[in-house]
């Protein structure tokens, strides 16, 4: 697992590498919590570089994504490549997560 920050504006970008599964979905909903700070309004994850999510990685993230939200941060989903977009909807979180195709379209949203 590969967690890369950058901020544009008032949103941090979130840039996601590697694989996502029972070994590490703790630590990425930790790192995801600890980089929201209380300056943005929205987080971007950029998802482009992910080769699996596993079921407890999902529960992590959206552990995540409602923690930011009880504080009044957005979250949007970009560059999902299909593998990853079939298991967000086969989980039903296509419904539940904002996901656009690309980043310009996360921070344009």
């Amino acid at each position: 697992m590969d967690l890369r920050t950058e901020r544009e504006g008032d949103s941090l970008v979130v840039m996601l590498a590697g694989r996502f599964d029972d070994r590490n979905a703790a630590d990425l909903r930790a790192s995801l919590i600890a980089e929201a700070g209380s300056r943005e309004t929205r987080i971007v994850i950029d998802m482009a570089a992910v080769e699996h999510v596993s079921a407890a990685a999902l529960r992590a993230l959206l552990r995540a994504i409602e923690t930011s939200a009880s504080r009044g941060v957005r979250v949007v989903l970009c560059h999902l490549r299909p593998p990853i977009r079939e298991t967000f909807a086969v989980a039903g979180l296509d419904q539940t997560i904002e996901v656009c195709g690309t980043r310009e379209e996360a921070l344009a949203s």
